[in-house]
């Protein structure tokens, strides 16, 4: 998504401390997702929801967003619902970079992880469709402004997510989709106040 430069500058001013943004204001997480599996792997499809703040409902969200400079920035967020006292489900995103104009992600270091059951799922995400070498794909990055502090969303469309204990076993693989079950698309993140914008 492009924006023009007075409406990307305001965003920002919005966004950076320098402007006065309230880094002690509370990171909220907006996520609903749907995974899907290999039936034969022993697994049923599960939906999950995530809309919450740090802290709330045994909710763990954190999310830093740092200017790479030149118009470049990295998000790193994770959100999970913590109520056993582990990951009980949630998903994290680390060295996601994207420009000033939002779009899709840029570069090779971008990871997702996913916590489902106790069980580990990661793998590389990045701009293109899902593949075996990226089997998540982020695009549709958006930066704009809420009555509640600024907000940075996108798309996530996971399919072959590998399983952290037997990566090769295809049968223990994750897809990660919208939430609806009639809708094969990607789920939507929408993170609010995050740290260092």
């Amino acid at each position: 998504m492009a924006f023009r430069n007075g409406t990307l500058l305001a965003l920002l001013c919005i966004l950076v401390s320098a402007c006065g943004s309230d880094e002690g204001a509370e990171i909220q997480a907006d996520l609903a997702w749907r995974t899907t599996c290999d039936e034969a792997g022993g697994c049923l499809d599960s939906q999950h929801v995530i809309l919450a703040i740090d802290g709330e409902r045994s909710h763990r969200i954190t999310c830093d967003i740092n200017n790479a400079g030149e118009g470049a920035y990295v998000i790193n967020f994770e959100a999970y619902k913590n109520e056993s006292g582990d990951r009980d489900y949630g998903i994290g995103i680390r060295n996601a970079a994207f420009t000033e104009n939002g779009g899709q992600i840029t570069g090779t270091s971008c990871v997702l992880s996913m916590e489902e059951e106790g069980n580990t799922y990661e793998g590389k995400c990045g701009s293109q469709s899902p593949s075996e070498a990226q089997p998540c794909q982020i695009n549709n990055i958006e930066i704009s402004d809420s009555s509640d502090g600024p907000v940075i969303s996108g798309d996530i469309l996971c399919v072959g997510l590998p399983s952290s204990i037997a990566p090769l076993d295809a049968t223990k693989h994750r897809e990660v989709r919208n939430s609806n079950p009639s809708d094969d698309g990607p789920m939507t993140f929408r993170m609010t106040n995050c740290r260092g914008f």
